[in-house]
Parts: structure tokens; sequence; C-alpha cells
């Protein structure tokens, strides 16, 4: 009779260590979550801050030069973008009407959903694409060339700097003899 006495206590003594765990368990995890959730809510809030910093950027504001730098930055990435969706546009054969924003074939003249005249857009023909990338090609040959130029003559000038400087300190410890004698 002791020994299911004792079994029985142990299981349930294990039983609520393991019930003390999971409660545990389950607390830690909802403040984990908590703290995501506030991490969130900075996150958002830096967002935030930022955007009104770009705004007062985009105004004409003064801010200070780091930030404009950053602002400058998203320009930058902004101007990216928007060409590379024109790039998309391209390859599709499509057009975005300036009033709705509708997808339209670049041959449309009038939007069917705003009424909007559209620009009639152009095809560029293949071989002044051609030209213009092998003007593109010519002019980075050439700057891959100035570049490597400089690169070398600045190799060249640091194994000068040191053979001369080699050849100075030779000549420091001729003095030195010298002037010991």
């Amino acid at each position: 009779m002791e020994f299911i006495k004792d079994f029985t206590r142990k299981v349930t003594d294990t039983a609520k260590v393991a019930a003390k765990k999971s409660s545990d368990m389950v607390e830690i995890t909802k403040l984990n979550f908590n703290i995501g959730s506030e991490e969130d809510k900075i996150k958002k809030t830096y967002t935030q801050i930022g955007e009104i910093v770009y705004h007062s950027y985009e105004k004409g504001e003064e801010i200070p030069q780091d930030l404009k730098e950053l602002c400058e930055k998203v320009v930058a990435t902004k101007k990216s973008i928007e060409k590379m969706r024109q790039q998309i546009l391209s390859l599709k054969n499509i057009k975005i009407c300036p009033t709705c924003k509708e997808e339209l074939p670049e041959e449309v003249a009038f939007c069917p959903k705003c009424g909007t005249k559209q620009e009639v857009v152009v095809p560029v023909v293949q071989e002044e694409k051609a030209e213009d990338n092998v003007e593109n090609n010519a002019e980075s040959d050439a700057q891959i060339n100035v570049e490597n130029s400089a690169e070398n003559n600045a190799e060249n000038n640091v194994e000068i700097i040191e053979v001369n400087d080699a050849e100075n300190i030779d000549n420091e410890y001729q003095v030195e003899e010298d002037v010991e004698k």
C-alpha cells in the first residue's frame, strides 16, 4: 500500500510541476507576443516619423543634412522603381491611364473606363536601340579604361614611394655611421 501512496504522490507532484511549467510557458509565450506587438508599435512610429521627415523634405523644408541624404536615397530609389515599372509596362505592351490608373493596351486612344484621351506611344525601332547600345558600350569601355589606368598609376606610385622610402632608410643609417666615426 505504501508503494501505491508514494507512486500516487509522485505522479501528482509531477503533474503539478508539469502544469506549473505549462502555465509558465503559456505566460512566457504571451509576454513574448506582447513584446513583439510593442516592438511593432515602435517600428510603425519610426516609420511615421520617417514619413513626416520625408514629406518635409519634399516640401522643401529645412531638415538636418544626414536626414536630407537619406531622403535623397529614397528619391533615387523611387526613380529606379518607376523606371523598372515603365520597363515592365513596355514589355507587356501596356500603358497606365494618368487619370484613373487603369492598365490599357498601348494602341488605345481613349481610356474605356474614364474616357481620358491617351498619348500615342510610338514604338522604338530596334535599330535605334542597337545604336544606343553601341554608344553605351563605347562609353562604358572608355570609363573602364580610365579607371584601370588610374588604378595602375596608383599602384606604380605606391611601388616608387616604397622604393624611395627604403633608399632613405639606407641613407639615414649611412649618415649615422659617419657621425659615429
